[in-house]
């Protein structure tokens, strides 16, 4: 009895096997046409990429001068495509009355100011592939000391400009150089009489990998008035520390000190010591700043 259940357990499961496997005609049946066939390889589903983008900076962001950026637009997550057709799209957030120059240069050496079209490429767009990675040179010009900030955001124009990915810069944007009393002026002094001042000038232009920037045709300027009006070399001597007197233009009516056409400032910082000698009486008022001369 145990024999004959066994064989006929192992008649169902191959009976089983076979129905769940085999293809062919019914039983009995004759092919009457040619037949037809095909392979199929399903593929899963494509990835698409990921992307960001990455800034480059000075540590110190300068106004008035060319500050040296590097903007690049890389894949973050690679899958096995890209998109089509994107954009880059810029905006800027900026003090009251400032200016912003952001200019890089295309494929084709033309110069275009990404901060006035408000977006860098094709207008039309252009394709990235799944490892699309490039990057753009940027001379960024600010014409004010102040905090701007920066947005990007890479936009497929195929899908209604939607946002694939964005990223916002903040920069505090400083003046070239930085003025400092070292010794700080007196509030009274007698006519005839010599004081010192000292005055520390930082030079907070960088390049890009934070090298220290020469600030070309550099000179400072010192304003004197006297009750109210412009002080002259008769009312006032003043030496620097090396012996040099500072000169005077006498038709804009200012001191200043170097070479009138302006000098290299190339260190980080420098200190300089003046003696002041007040010839005249008076009640006195100064001004003192650092001006970058236009080129001749």
């Amino acid at each position: 009895m145990t024999k004959k259940i066994t064989a006929l357990a192992l008649a169902i499961m191959m009976i089983l096997a076979f129905s769940a496997t085999a293809m062919a005609a019914p039983t009995g049946s004759t092919v009457i046409s040619n037949e037809l066939g095909g392979t199929i390889t399903v593929q899963e589903a494509p990835t698409v990429s990921t992307y960001k983008f990455e800034v480059s900076k000075p540590e110190t962001i300068v106004a008035h001068l060319d500050n040296k950026i590097e903007m690049t637009l890389t894949y973050n997550t690679m899958g096995s495509t890209g998109y089509n057709n994107v954009l880059v799209t810029v905006d800027i957030t900026k003090p009251d009355g400032a200016e912003v120059d952001l200019l890089a240069t295309d494929t084709n050496g033309q110069v275009f100011d990404i901060a006035d079209l408000g977006y860098w490429g094709p207008p039309t767009g252009f394709p990235i592939a799944a490892d699309y990675s490039a990057t753009t040179d940027i001379t960024a010009r600010f014409s004010m000391a102040g905090t701007y900030t920066i947005t990007t955001k890479l936009v497929d124009k195929n899908n209604g400009d939607a946002v694939i990915t964005e990223h916002s810069e903040t920069v505090d944007v400083v003046e070239p150089i930085s003025l400092n009393y070292t010794t700080q002026l007196p509030t009274t002094v007698k006519k005839g009489s010599n004081f010192d001042v000292t005055i520390k000038a930082t030079n907070n232009y960088k390049n890009l990998d934070n090298t220290q920037a020469t600030i070309e045709r550099s000179l400072y300027i010192m304003e004197l008035t006297k009750d109210n009006n412009p002080a002259t070399s008769a009312d006032v001597t003043i030496k620097a520390s090396d012996g040099q007197a500072l000169g005077y233009n006498d038709t804009e009516k200012y001191f200043f000190w170097g070479p009138s056409n302006g000098f290299p400032f190339s260190t980080a910082d420098a200190s300089t010591t003046f003696t002041v000698t007040f010839n005249n009486a008076g009640t006195y008022s100064v001004k003192i700043y650092a001006v970058q001369l236009p080129l001749p």
